[in-house]
């Protein structure tokens, strides 16, 4: 009796697997071998370079194409169904380095339009068992920064080339909107170098920050090296962007609705004006600015708004 019981127990467990692989996966793989083929183009993945939102409907709207179709069809695979029309498929390459430092240039130079995050990831050991270095050497040159704070490459030579202060502010010009409006003031204090020196090496908190290490010798371990770098504050090209910012602010006052309207946003980019109107921001416009990074200055097509905010749009995509 119990043997028939189990016996039917696992009948309904294989029948009830069968019906959620049937009904719930019916795309998760197809089996059996395949080849890509160059009879068929590569559909376009130009949903990878739009700016939310219009990028999700993108995305959506690619799935649903008859290029995708023909294209995984002829692949003798199904097309893909997100879980919703919104909900973007990512990938994610892992990759393992080595010292073939070459083809990794070439990896990411052939799949830069293809890929959202490239991993690198490096053996703790050779294939022979043997221990890698894989900390920094000591004295290598680290440096903390915004994703808009970009070092000069002449800043790079010289932290490379010369001895330099533990805690190295790399100061620079403060431009807001575009490298068009110059901020009146003193420069901005950042980013910050220092170099490895092993368990004592500041922590990027502590190095952006100025504090952390032994008090006593804090002071005499900071300098300043000038114009080191490139930074533009609310450079967006999309006023969904620049929205997203206000929205992000700690002070509450700054993410009011009379702050979060588009007119208003539009006119002060334009314009060079501070948005919450604070008398202490004020801006000196420059026009045909070429001391950007190069190559602001070799795609204007894509980067124009970097450099004039001129015209009706203000040099927003999704304006007006």
């Amino acid at each position: 009796m119990a043997s028939k019981k189990t016996a039917r127990t696992i009948l309904g467990l294989g029948f009830a697997c069968f019906l959620w692989l049937t009904l719930f996966c019916p795309d998760r793989y197809s089996g059996g071998l395949h080849e890509i083929t160059t009879s068929v183009s590569l559909p376009s993945l130009g949903f990878l370079q739009a700016s939310f939102p219009k990028r999700s409907q993108k995305h959506a709207d690619y799935y649903a194409s008859r290029a995708a179709h023909d294209f995984y069809a002829a692949h003798s695979y199904t097309v893909f169904r997100p879980r919703s029309p919104t909900n973007e498929r990512k990938v994610y390459d892992l990759i393992i380095v080595n010292s073939k430092l070459n083809f990794l240039e070439i990896r990411l130079n052939t799949l830069y339009n293809y890929v959202n995050y490239f991993i690198t990831i490096k053996s703790p050991k050779t294939f022979q068992g043997n221990k890698k270095p894989l900390a920094p050497h000591k004295g290598d040159v680290m440096i903390v920064a915004d994703v808009d704070e970009i070092p000069r490459p002449k800043t790079l030579l010289v932290l490379r080339s010369c001895n330099y202060p533990r805690r190295l502010t790399l100061a620079s010009k403060f431009y807001y909107y575009s490298f068009q409006f110059l901020h009146d003031g003193p420069d901005w204090p950042h980013p910050q170098a220092t170099y490895y020196q092993g368990w004592r090496t500041l922590s990027p908190t502590n190095l952006r920050n100025g504090d952390g290490g032994f008090r006593l010798t804090r002071s005499g371990e900071k300098g300043v090296l000038g114009n080191a770098v490139w930074h533009c504050s609310s450079c967006f090209p999309t006023l969904a962007q620049f929205l997203n910012k206000i929205a992000s602010f700690s002070h509450g006052w700054m993410n009011r609705d009379e702050y979060r309207d588009k007119d208003r946003i539009a006119a002060a980019v334009r314009g060079g004006t501070d948005l919450w109107e604070r008398d202490t921001e004020t801006f000196t416009r420059i026009d045909k600015n070429t001391d950007v990074p190069p190559m602001v200055l070799r795609e204007p097509e894509r980067f124009g708004y970097m450099t004039s905010r001129d015209g009706p749009s203000a040099g927003f995509t999704d304006y007006p």
